[in-house]
């Protein structure tokens, strides 16, 4: 089975194959639908919507030009989601509630998200994700789901409980589900957030 092949392999090629598989998959769903976008605009500038054979007929040079304007619009913006993804930025917002607070006048709190932590998104992502969150001194922090990816397993194989479990609050520190972690291991998932 591929899990066994991935075994066998040095956890660096693994980790490479994963990133460029990813990576893949993206760039094909975001041509794909640049592609579509500029067929659709084609059939209504040309007004051939109800002859969508007219797609055929284009020249080759209208193709060519379509995959060039594809690739400037794809590889830029696949290339700055990476560099968004490794320089993240912290965006800070001050609310003011007409309310009676107790006894603190004002709350720091932290929300974070979308972590999705698992194969691609590994325990160094986690560390310097969680050096970030605490490095805001925040009186509260909220994680927002999706804080797990598809499988619970590389979690566990790389520990990631103890890098989240440095995430400290004086108000505490909680989480909500999001879609991914009511994907397969469900329970698993939830009992993995629980625990930290």
């Amino acid at each position: 089975s591929v899990y066994y092949f991935y075994q066998s392999l040095p956890a660096s090629l693994v980790q490479f194959s994963r990133v460029l598989g990813i990576s893949w998959m993206l760039f094909l769903i975001y041509t794909s639908s640049l592609f579509l976008i500029f067929d659709i605009a084609y059939l209504l500038f040309k007004r051939h919507l109800n002859r969508p054979q007219m797609l055929f007929k284009q020249s080759r040079r209208a193709g060519h030009s379509l995959i060039i304007v594809t690739m400037i619009i794809v590889i830029p913006a696949l290339s700055y989601g990476r560099y968004k993804f490794k320089n993240p930025s912290v965006n800070h917002l001050e609310l003011s509630i007409n309310k009676s607070g107790n006894k603190h006048n004002s709350l720091r709190i932290l929300v974070a998200g979308d972590f999705h932590l698992g194969y691609t998104i590994n325990d160094k992502d986690a560390q310097r994700m969680v050096d970030m969150i605490m490095e805001q001194n925040a009186d509260l922090i909220l994680l927002v789901g999706d804080i797990i990816d598809s499988s619970i397993e590389p979690l566990l194989e790389q520990n990631v409980a103890s890098i989240l479990s440095q995430l400290k609050a004086p108000l505490g520190v909680y989480s909500c589900p999001g879609n991914h972690e009511y994907r397969a291991e469900a329970e698993e998932k939830m009992q993995f957030l629980n625990d930290i």
